[in-house]
C-alpha cells in the first residue's frame, strides 16, 4: 500500500499534538498528501474499537491494538 493509497482511505486518529498524529501527519506533507480524516479523538483505546468496526485505517501501537483485540474477544 502506497501513501497516495493511504491518502484516499478514511483515516482515524489522534487529534492533532500527540506524538502518534504528528508523525503521520510529517510523512504525508513530505509526500505533498492529506489524510482524510472520519474521527478525530483524544482517546487512543477508541481507535482500535472504530478501526476493527470498519470505519476507517489508523496507526495503533503494538501493545495498544493487542489490549483492545483481548477485550473484545472477553466480550
Amino acid at each position: 500500500m502506497s501513501l497516495s493509497d493511504v491518502a484516499n482511505e478514511p483515516f482515524i486518529s489522534l487529534k492533532p499534538g500527540y506524538d502518534l498524529r504528528e508523525m503521520p501527519d510529517a510523512v504525508m506533507r513530505q509526500a505533498g498528501l492529506n489524510f482524510r480524516f472520519v474521527f478525530e479523538g483524544d482517546n487512543l483505546a477508541v481507535i482500535p474499537n472504530l478501526i476493527r468496526a470498519g470505519l476507517g485505517i489508523g496507526f495503533v501501537p503494538a501493545i495498544t491494538w493487542s489490549t483492545a483485540m483481548e477485550s473484545f474477544r472477553r466480550s
